[in-house]
């Protein structure tokens, strides 16, 4: 068996199991959150659940900016005095859903020209590194999914 064949395999399997998540979700509350999410770039079936099961009780949070933290979005922050020192990430929270984020952050920019152009600006205030830029996409991309879910309006890009 060779490379291909076997990526080829995996690729088969994945939208089989795809297949089979969507038939299991298509009725009740949460298919309709998750049909909502799915109106966003760059997110499918995957993501919608997670970030729907994993912010299930998503009026609990008052802001953006407690879902970034609830999520392990927000940067770790110490501070001594009047000085402030940002880290990396403070990765509370689910590890697979953030790197889920992630990687619907990299298909976002990919579809949506109003994406690439905030990465893009974004990537040069971090200093060129792509890591720093798409996690910052991927808080950007959490708090679209949570907004979404407070109005339950599908996803405007000129929002």
């Amino acid at each position: 068996m060779n490379c291909s064949m076997i990526s080829d395999y995996y690729t088969l399997r994945v939208k089989e199991l795809d297949k089979l998540l969507a038939e299991h979700l298509d009725k009740g509350l949460l298919a309709q959150r998750i049909a909502l999410l799915k109106t966003h770039p760059g997110v499918g079936i995957v993501v919608a659940c997670q970030f729907a099961t994993e912010l299930f009780h998503y009026r609990n949070f008052n802001s953006t900016r407690e879902v970034y933290k609830y999520l392990g979005l927000c940067p770790k922050i110490k501070q001594s005095g009047e000085r402030s020192t940002y880290g990396s990430v403070n990765k509370a929270s689910n590890a697979r859903l953030r790197s889920n984020l992630i990687q619907a952050s990299w298909r976002w920019i990919a579809v949506d020209i109003q994406a690439k152009k905030i990465y893009y600006r974004l990537l040069k205030n971090c200093g060129g590194i792509a890591q720093k830029a798409i996690t910052a996409m991927a808080r950007k991309l959490s708090g679209h999914l949570w907004t979404m879910l407070i109005s339950d309006h599908v996803y405007d890009p000129k929002k």
